[in-house]
């Protein structure tokens, strides 16, 4: 064999790994974003609680009529579920590229257990309930009375624009929680998150987790 065509093998050879290189780009590229997207409206009874447990985003805003719709590619649309149960509305089966937009009257209670980002904006509630175990964050806006938060996961809780006067805060996941409380704070720690707190409430602390604890100006 001729040092020549040795040279032009190599260069096949290259050119070759370089068209397939590129066709694997395009294909996961395809596959990232599956699409063009469509936005599916959903016929659903109504509820006082969300619960995430997809890798859909959820974003809520409160005090509006009762409406979700499902923002997702066509081809993959039909895959998240969204159903009502106890007056609990599920969001489940979600894929990456999904978002759940609810508009709702009134918010009692939310929970995470996905890997999707929740928000929730306009809050304004007597006693809210704040689960969360998953990987994905949560951030809400508004006001309530009582609060109650139980953080299991690695997303973090950005709950420092949501003005509480009582909360009661169960952390033993690794996400950070962020707080705004007035005048009484509960707070228990068995995680390696950090708390942040604003306002001046009074504070009860049972800390055994290894995360700091701090109150911000």
């Amino acid at each position: 064999m001729t040092s020549s065509t040795a040279v032009n093998r190599t260069a096949r050879r290259w050119v070759t790994a370089g068209v397939l290189t590129s066709v694997a780009a395009v294909a996961l590229s395809g596959c990232a974003d599956d699409g063009p997207k469509t936005t599916d409206a959903r016929d659903v009874a109504a509820f006082t609680h969300v619960t995430n447990d997809s890798s859909a985003d959820v974003r809520i805003r409160v005090g509006r009529p009762l409406h979700v719709q499902v923002v997702a590619p066509k081809k993959v649309v039909d895959d998240v579920r969204t159903e009502v149960r106890d007056g609990t509305l599920h969001v489940t089966h979600g894929v990456t590229h999904a978002v759940v937009e609810v508009d709702v009257p009134s918010l009692d209670a939310l929970g995470s257990s996905g890997s999707g980002d929740v928000s929730a904006k306009g809050i304004d509630s007597d006693a809210l309930a704040v689960e969360a175990d998953g990987s994905g964050d949560l951030e809400l806006t508004g006001t309530t009375q009582q609060l109650t938060v139980d953080q299991r996961g690695s997303g973090d809780l950005d709950l420092g624009h949501l003005s509480s006067a009582d909360a009661q805060v169960s952390t033993k996941g690794s996400g950070d929680t962020d707080l705004w409380v007035e005048a009484s704070l509960d707070l228990r720690t068995d995680g390696s998150g950090d708390v942040e707190y604003r306002g001046d409430p009074a504070v009860t602390k049972d800390l055994n987790g290894s995360g700091d604890v701090e109150q911000s100006d």
